[in-house]
């Protein structure tokens, strides 16, 4: 436990010197203003879990090898993102609008990975998930 929270001080340090300050909202959310080659003022991000680390930039590489000289990072794992925290990482252009890029996520093969190791331990228990539900939790549920 010690040992987790010596790395995320140090990680912050680091952070702190490249200008970055943690989010008010997510302290694992690090922000710091920048301005695009077109001159638009926007936040430059940093997303971490433990010692996962999501870039969200115009030019996410220039923070990434500022890490990369101080950290020892995982061969490849510098480019676009296409996973994060088990979510695929999807780059979409708009047929209207080609010029402007959106990012989304998908759980998707994460939840099918869930549902396939469910199945499994009910097969163990001679046990299987119903093919069909009318509706996934009962009517009177309550949180």
């Amino acid at each position: 436990k010690s040992s987790g929270a010596a790395w995320r001080a140090h990680l912050a340090s680091t952070l702190h010197d490249l200008q970055y300050r943690s989010s008010l909202a997510d302290p694992d959310v690090w922000l710091r203003p920048a301005v695009k080659q077109s001159g638009d003022l926007y936040y430059e991000y940093v997303i971490v879990y433990v010692d996962d680390i999501l870039v969200v930039a115009e030019k996410p590489k220039t923070t990434m090898d500022c890490l990369a000289k101080l950290y020892r990072l995982k061969e490849g794992s510098i480019g676009k993102p296409t996973q994060y925290l088990g979510a695929q990482i999807m780059e979409n252009r708009f047929p209207a609008e080609p010029q402007f890029l959106a990012w989304a996520m998908s759980s998707a093969k994460y939840v099918k990975e869930a549902v396939r190791l469910v199945e499994q331990e009910l097969i163990k228990m001679d046990k299987k998930l119903p093919s069909k539900v009318s509706t996934p939790l009962s009517s009177g549920y309550r949180p």
